[in-house]
């Protein structure tokens, strides 16, 4: 891991019971969730004004930050990969850290 860029820091989870009664919801979401992700990395200005707003974090800390945080945007398909590669250690380490077992392809949800 060390210096991959590519390391997993975030994630969003949904049931399969809410994605197949919501698909429309789940694809707006992700579309919006998408460009709102986005637009905080254009400006991080806004991300420091809304981080100190609504979580009480230091706004020039935050504006500091971003550009060195990583971040992008990948749905769960693209994020296999990654996302597989973690699991895997984590199971290494303690296989109860993630429910006994590495999740399989069902795990892994996009509506592109």
């Amino acid at each position: 891991m060390g210096e991959d860029k590519n390391f997993p820091n975030a994630g969003i989870g949904a049931t399969t019971t809410f994605i197949k009664e919501n698909e429309d919801v789940m694809k707006k979401f992700e579309k919006e969730y998408e460009k709102a992700l986005n637009y905080l990395i254009e400006n991080p200005e806004v991300a420091g004004e809304l981080g100190q707003k609504h979580f009480g974090l230091n706004k020039e800390i935050v504006i500091k930050s971003m550009p060195r945080l990583g971040l992008m945007y990948k749905n769960g398909k693209d994020s296999k990969e990654s996302l597989d590669d973690f699991y895997k250690l984590l199971f290494e380490f303690n296989p109860s850290t993630i429910g006994g077992n590495v999740p399989n392809e069902e795990f892994y949800y996009s509506t592109k």
